[in-house]
């Protein structure tokens, strides 16, 4: 757990000890401890809320870092294959009964490979395949750095 989820956590246990403390003397003289046992359970509430806030905001920054090496590992190219000379592409649109996507097929002399999004690339233009170091395949074309995230459909 992170530091501020501890301190915070500290802080509330402190408070929580000095509430029931007073509740219980507050009662032994005689007096209500109604009051007291409500800003117990305010104070109760309020960390539990922060407590989940602590938590998420570590979730997210977790998620923020396993993004940045994703997009780091991405950059690095592993390997090169030829594709072939592009010969044409025709982009698709699948409707489904929420979403849609959309995907443009390109056609090789060595094969037809599908890409995810709408794009438009020069006939005779040579296509490569890269693997990144995330695993992800790209078509690139005209070795211009236009490269485009291979379908995984």
């Amino acid at each position: 757990m992170s530091a501020k989820v501890l301190a915070l956590g500290s802080v509330v246990l402190i408070a929580v000890i000095g509430f029931g403390f007073a509740a219980y003397f507050s009662k032994k003289r005689g007096g209500d401890g109604g009051f007291m046992l409500k800003m117990m359970g305010l104070v109760i509430s309020m960390s539990l809320a922060a407590f989940a806030w602590g938590k998420y905001s570590d979730t997210v920054d977790d998620m923020s870092k396993e993004a940045q090496e994703k997009k780091e590992k991405d950059a690095i190219v592993v390997s090169v294959t030829p594709a072939g000379v592009v010969q044409g592409g025709m982009q698709t649109t699948d409707s489904g009964f929420i979403f849609s996507s959309s995907y443009t097929s390109f056609e090789t002399d060595k094969g037809v490979y599908r890409v995810d999004g709408s794009h438009i690339v020069q006939k005779g233009i040579n296509a490569e395949i890269q693997l990144r170091g995330s695993g992800r395949e790209y078509l690139c074309v005209g070795g211009s750095g236009n490269c485009m995230r291979l379908s995984s459909n």
